[in-house]
């Protein structure tokens, strides 16, 4: 028999050693207090154990509700499964799975297909849980510097899409592309990045999208993985690029670090989640937490598999690429181990 800590986290013990008839009559109660405090408390401190309500979801990104760029398979022990779609007034769409799903442990496996898009840009959705001109802790464009630098930008008078594209030449300009920083690029907002001259591409964006809606320009970013630049073979790298909603209502993606450009329809972009510095689900988090990759688990119970940061080292996901006809399609997978018992579920991701 296991203890009830063990028996959470699907680990055997030796019953013998354990079995209340070697223990005298009046220490089962303290026992058994004892036992379940520490199931409790190992379901909500260890980093990858969650205490999980029967009705929760797990859920994984499915990308832009309104322009997906990828097709999506989900498996469990190698068997297509059920899932839901849930969306959540960001632009974004989640596949939803049923807690029960994982009863014991399970392999759940994720397949996405990502092809090129004739259409460069796409039309915003109707309902939207932000106007994205909200300044926020990382995009914080009231600060006097970034208000400084629009004047400097003389965009009175220009379109929408003609001042972003200044606003993109301009922050090129002004930062220089970072390698071994001390300090975490995500816990950085936009005006320490203006003021340091230097970032990667999650401060590039921050920046360029605190200038935009500084200019009245609505704004957001996209996290996602791309295609290793110089190695077709990889497709698991980290990357958060931009989009910008013109006067008719369209967005425009573009990239400030990887292509350096404005028409990003091939498949090397594959983006997970829209607005996520916005979003009410990722905006209560502490640093720590986020730059940590790991889920994260909201208000309702449900679990957040994977999100806009990365979870291992080097900037990855953990995906490897199954199949590919270069800048046309390709198909990549991530695999997670989830064990669910008594409400209490371990994930565990692996590349």
């Amino acid at each position: 028999r296991s203890t009830a800590l063990d028996c959470r986290l699907g680990n055997n013990v030796d019953s013998q050693k354990y079995s209340p008839h070697h223990w005298p009559m009046k220490h089962i109660g303290f026992w058994f207090l004892f036992l379940s405090f520490i199931s409790v408390f190992s379901c909500t401190t260890k980093q990858d154990v969650f205490q999980v309500p029967e009705n929760a979801s797990f859920l994984v990104p499915l990308g832009s509700t309104a322009f997906p760029v990828f097709s999506t398979v989900l498996s469990i022990d190698g068997r297509p499964c059920d899932w839901g779609v849930k969306t959540d007034g960001f632009g974004n769409s989640w596949a939803a799975i049923a807690v029960p799903e994982f009863t014991g442990s399970r392999e759940l496996v994720m397949r996405y297909t990502i092809t090129r898009k004739d259409a460069v840009s796409y039309p915003a959705a109707a309902k939207r849980g932000t106007d994205w001109l909200q300044p926020n802790r990382y995009i914080d464009w009231r600060n006097a510097a970034i208000l400084s630098a629009v004047k400097e930008l003389h965009l009175e008078g220009l379109e929408g899409s003609e001042a972003a594209l200044r606003i993109g030449r301009y922050v090129q300009s002004h930062l220089a592309f970072l390698t071994g920083n001390s300090t975490h690029p995500a816990s950085i907002p936009a005006s320490e990045t203006l003021a340091s001259g230097k970032g990667v591409c999650i401060n590039f964006s921050r920046l360029f999208i605190s200038l935009c809606r500084a200019s009245g320009i609505p704004a957001r970013s996209v996290s996602g993985i791309v295609r290793n630049h110089d190695n077709t073979t990889e497709y698991d790298f980290h990357h958060e690029w931009m989009e910008y909603l013109d006067e008719q209502g369209y967005w425009h993606p573009i990239d400030l670090t990887y292509s350096k450009g404005n028409v990003l329809n091939d498949p090397r972009y594959a983006g997970f989640v829209y607005g996520a510095e916005d979003h009410s689900w990722f905006a209560a988090q502490d640093n720590k937490t986020l730059k940590s990759g790991l889920p994260i688990q909201l208000e309702n119970g449900d679990i957040v598999l994977f999100h806009y940061h990365p979870l291992f080292p080097g900037a990855r996901f953990g995906f490897r690429l199954i199949e590919s006809q270069d800048m046309k399609y390709y198909i990549i997978e991530k695999t997670m181990v989830i064990s669910v018992k008594d409400e209490c579920a371990r994930i565990r991701s692996f590349r």
